[in-house]
């Protein structure tokens, strides 16, 4: 049996953020806010990978593995999704109460190169695209 801090370091494990309910009324930049935020947090919290690889592990492994082509890495040619974020402060402060609250600690969300969130909130903009 694996304990979570196993799974979290084994190389082929990759971390994918779920944008469930997106299409009901939950905001699709701050669903993908939410993943940056989790996985920050977690790997500052339980040491167990650092942070470039669990970046990797959302991004770049999980594109290879399902061949999605032109995602999972910041390369001229690819659709650039982007969550830039101080990964000091990031924190995902949504409750029960306020479950559509912004993590704390993101700067800005590009989804296909679209500025969809910045440092005033949600910009209106949705570009995200079926894959």
């Amino acid at each position: 049996m694996f304990s979570s801090k196993a799974l979290w370091a084994a190389p082929a494990t990759i971390l994918l953020a779920v944008l469930a309910g997106c299409g009901s009324g939950t905001s699709e930049p701050a669903k993908k806010a939410e993943g940056s935020a989790t996985v920050a947090v977690s790997a500052r919290k339980a040491a167990t990978v650092m942070l470039p690889e669990a970046i990797r592990k959302m991004t770049s492994l999980p594109a290879d593995h399902f061949q999605i082509k032109e995602r999972g890495r910041v390369v001229e040619g690819s659709y650039a999704d982007l969550v830039v974020f101080d990964p000091n402060t990031v924190a995902d402060v949504a409750t029960f109460g306020q479950p559509h609250a912004l993590a704390k600690g993101i700067e800005c969300v590009m989804v296909n190169g679209v500025p969809t969130l910045d440092q005033t909130g949600l910009t209106g903009q949705r570009a995200g695209r079926i894959l």
